[in-house]
Order: C-alpha cells, then sequence, then structure tokens
C-alpha cells in the first residue's frame, strides 16, 4: 500500500524518464518489474517504484555484461551519471549497442542480437566487435544467457 504523498505516473512519463519505449515499460510491468495500478481503465506507475526498477536494471546489466566477457563494475552503470544511464538504457531498448554505446539509429553501424533485455527486447552489439559474433551465436544458439535490464 502506498502512502498519500506517492505520485502515480502514466506509462507514457515513466517510458520518457528512462527514454525507452512504452512498449518496455508494458513488458516490464508484465514481467513484473514494475509495480503498477489499474485505476478504472488506465495504468498508474507509484513513482516509489521505479528506484528498485532502476537497481534491478543496473545489477541485471552488470551481470549480462559480466557473463559476454566485459567486466563490469558498479561504475560502470551508475545510475547517478545521466551520460551512463541514457547510453545504458538505449542498450536495454535495442537501440545502442550494449558494449560501446554506438546509437544504431544515428551510425547506421551493422549489428547482432546478443541476449535479451529484462523486458524482453532485443539487445545487440555492433559487428566491429571482435567478440561480436561468437556472442552472436551463443545468444542465438541458447548456449549463453545475455540478459540486462
Amino acid at each position: 500500500m502506498h502512502d498519500e504523498t506517492t505520485r502515480y505516473l502514466r506509462v507514457n512519463a515513466v517510458a520518457e524518464r528512462y527514454d525507452i519505449s512504452k512498449a518496455t515499460i508494458y513488458r516490464a510491468i508484465k514481467a513484473g518489474k514494475i509495480d503498477a495500478l489499474l485505476i478504472g481503465k488506465s495504468l498508474r506507475i507509484p513513482e516509489s517504484a521505479l528506484p528498485l526498477f532502476e537497481i534491478e536494471a543496473a545489477e541485471a546489466a552488470r551481470q549480462a555484461l559480466n557473463a559476454l566477457g566485459h567486466n563490469a563494475s558498479a561504475s560502470d552503470l551508475d545510475t547517478d551519471d545521466t551520460t551512463a544511464e541514457i547510453r545504458h538504457n538505449a542498450a536495454a531498448d535495442g537501440r545502442a549497442c550494449l558494449w560501446c554505446g554506438a546509437d544504431f539509429l544515428t551510425t547506421g553501424v551493422s549489428h547482432l542480437p546478443v541476449g535479451r533485455s529484462a523486458t524482453g527486447s532485443q539487445v545487440f552489439v555492433c559487428i566491429t566487435h571482435p567478440q561480436a559474433k561468437a556472442a552472436s551465436s551463443a545468444f542465438l544458439n541458447g548456449t549463453e544467457a545475455g540478459e540486462v535490464a
């Protein structure tokens, strides 16, 4: 139960906050990663539920990077660092390279799938990375789980 001071946000507001699609937020709600309330016909997300979502997303990203051979520390995905957070969110939403952060929409770099985010979005790496083909093959063959937030 939430107290009277809790703000409730629309799905669109949460998606904009993290610079990800509304579909990603809906998948996170469905997966139980974000608490939500159905009020009438509208979903509302308690703002107080978001810090836990951020912590879980950062931990999932670290685990996925480590599983793929990139030893990520807490400082690599510091949620207080706006630039790192935006790049991480774009990677988790499949719009940027998981390893270097290159934006696929603006660079046109070819990319390969290497895993799924915690909300179900496919994540990718630039084809130019030496280990990209091996990581993609492992993911596609189901021999290595790659999951980020």
